[in-house]
């Protein structure tokens, strides 16, 4: 297999190059800017999406797989600014799919979307049937790209899926909540955060994400369905503070504000039944995961 991965120098292209590079596929980056790992890949392709040039990319490569790891990742920069988002999301991701239709490459196609489609669900887990009901810019944005990747599967035969990923973390990840946890606790003599605790989120390692893409592609169906992709596991706020207080090896009081950021969702815990029907089960335990990212972001910021 040989795969072009679009987005290679972001958190989840580094972990999904380290994967496939491990077990020996042949890998295409493509990126704005020059590689950091350049050992992973075997081409490297410097350029800002949109580009008329990724159809040729896609015929000269002839990839058997597209991984679009590209694209806006902030629920709060999507709130301030929607049109930018749209820019940076949907129209690009047009072009991607254009491109792919345009080179006439038989390639399956990843799009990475997110739980945020759901916005607050009614019922839990959230299965890949629940309505969508998304409550910021990126939810609404991740909606219309899955759209575009259904219709051009059903009106052009581009295999394409979409991933919806819950609540990705893992070293390199400096945003979000873990991110944030980390940061004030080893800044501040109050851990101050947002919400009132008990909000849940369904974590899944950027390693796990990596393993589970490469399960979808060997087994997935691409006509332009969706599979979550999470541990099936909630864990509270609250729970994530304590845990990575413990990892630091801090005491400090933790307050929270009783206010939401606009777009955060309140509870999440995924229907992973559609993917474990492939085979896939999550290989980093949370606990062992929360462990090392606290080590890694202690790292990153006494070193900053």
């Amino acid at each position: 297999m040989s795969i072009i991965l679009l987005g290679a120098n972001g958190f989840l292209g580094e972990h999904l190059a380290r994967h496939f590079s491990t077990v020996g596929q042949t890998l295409v980056g493509v990126d704005r800017d020059r590689p950091r790992l350049p050992e992973l890949f075997q081409t490297w392709e410097q350029v800002t999406l949109p580009t008329e040039t990724l159809a040729a990319t896609l015929a000269k490569h002839q990839p058997t797989a597209l991984l679009y790891a590209a694209g806006t990742a902030q629920v709060g920069a999507s709130v301030e600014k929607p049109f930018m988002d749209f820019e940076l999301s949907v129209r690009v991701w047009a072009s991607v799919l254009e491109a792919v239709r345009l080179s006439g490459v038989a390639c399956r196609v990843v799009f990475f979307s997110s739980a945020a489609v759901y916005g607050n669900p009614t019922q839990l887990p959230i299965a890949e049937t629940a309505p969508l009901a998304p409550i910021s810019p990126y939810g609404y944005h991740k909606v219309m790209c899955e759209q575009l990747a259904e219709y051009y599967a059903r009106l052009y035969g581009v295999a394409t899926c979409s991933l919806r990923i819950f609540s990705a973390y893992g070293e390199g990840l400096q945003r979000q909540v873990l991110w944030d946890v980390c940061r004030k606790a080893l800044t501040q003599p109050t851990l101050e955060l947002h919400g009132v605790g008990d909000e849940t989120r369904d974590f899944i390692h950027a390693r796990d994400i990596a393993r589970a893409v490469d399960c979808v592609l060997a087994q997935g169906e691409f006509n332009g369905g969706v599979y979550n992709l999470a541990s099936g596991q909630s864990v509270t706020i609250h729970a994530i503070a304590q845990s990575i207080l413990r990892a630091l090896d801090l005491s400090l009081p933790i307050n929270f504000n009783g206010q939401q950021r606009p777009g955060d969702p309140l509870y999440w815990q995924a229907d992973v039944s559609r993917l474990r029907a492939l085979g896939f089960q999550t290989a980093v335990d949370f606990p062992v995961g929360v462990q090392a990212y606290a080590q890694w972001a202690r790292q990153r910021l006494t070193a900053a």
